[in-house]
């Protein structure tokens, strides 16, 4: 039921923005102090996901939106993103090391190996399978959608733009008590 809703939503993505990096970065649960063990949780997964956004693609002058992925056994998530909009090519390692950076939590005494979370930044080939990936979580009604970097005010010209059109709501009243005039929830669907 989801695959039409993903792949709609990610085609939209995909011709109203260009992307040039498809994002994971996974979250570790507490690993030392009282909490060591404990899961991390969504709130304070949200938070590392925008402090990551805010200096890794918006400082760099991009634009993005990610997913997160939730899993029934495990409370802690993960997010999939997409980004685009950047002044310079960044570094995709130095994103990376921002990421560990930001998610250190010390060194495991009986390797020597740091204890951080993963990150994965690519290049994208292929925008419109990055984004209906990244849709995909949204579809699912497991995970949220975020966004940022003025995401909103960076649309292609109309004239790159496909006929594609934006998701839409279902039908049923307005917040304001009054019946909106509200279209099918997908482009294509009637």
């Amino acid at each position: 039921m989801y695959v039409s809703g993903a792949y709609e939503l990610g085609k939209w993505l995909a011709e109203t923005w260009e992307w040039s990096l498809f994002f994971t970065l996974t979250v570790l649960d507490h690993q030392s102090g009282k909490r060591a063990g404990l899961p991390r949780g969504v709130g304070a997964s949200e938070r590392l996901l925008l402090q990551w956004t805010t200096g890794s693609i918006e400082a760099r002058g991009g634009y993005w939106l990610a997913g997160m992925e939730s899993h029934l056994y495990r409370v802690t998530p993960h997010f999939h993103g997409i980004a685009g909009g950047f002044y310079e090519e960044p570094s995709r390692m130095a994103m990376w090391a921002e990421w560990r950076a930001l998610t250190f939590e010390g060194v495991d005494p009986e390797t020597g190996r740091a204890i951080a979370a993963r990150a994965q930044v690519l290049p994208i080939d292929d925008a419109m399978g990055a984004a209906i990936y990244t849709a995909k979580y949204v579809n699912k009604g497991m995970g949220k959608l975020y966004m940022g970097g003025g995401l909103e005010w960076r649309k292609k010209p109309v004239e790159e733009r496909s006929a594609a059109v934006a998701p839409r709501l279902p039908d049923g009243p307005s917040g304001a008590g009054k019946k909106a005039r509200w279209r099918p929830r997908f482009a294509g669907k009637k």
